[in-house]
């Protein structure tokens, strides 16, 4: 029985973990504005500015049709991670850690 106890838990603060880790990737603090999934390429010009590096890595299928991929790096100040966002068709849908700098 305390074995059982000890496994859920562990499970608990896993998925607790995971949850958390799910949250943060989803948005991004850019000066006092906050950037999140679903918010424009505009808006996330307006709130972070001109990224490092914009690609345009042309059209993918998702689900049954095509959409057009983009991403954007926003590199920070030393000590922090690298930012990639990924657009389709114009909506951001997922912020990458890229490298730490």
């Amino acid at each position: 029985m305390k074995s059982y106890r000890i496994l859920k838990f562990t499970g608990f603060i896993g998925l607790t973990l995971f949850c958390a880790s799910s949250a943060l990737a989803d948005s991004l603090r850019c000066g006092n504005s906050l950037v999140r999934t679903g918010d424009t390429t505009v808006e996330v010009k307006l709130k972070c500015g001109q990224p490092f590096d914009i690609e345009n890595t042309g059209k993918t299928k998702v689900k049954n049709s095509y959409v057009e991929i983009e991403r954007y790096t926003y590199i920070p100040e030393k000590g922090k991670f690298v930012k990639i966002l990924e657009f389709q068709n114009g909506k951001l849908v997922e912020i990458i850690n890229g490298p730490r700098v």
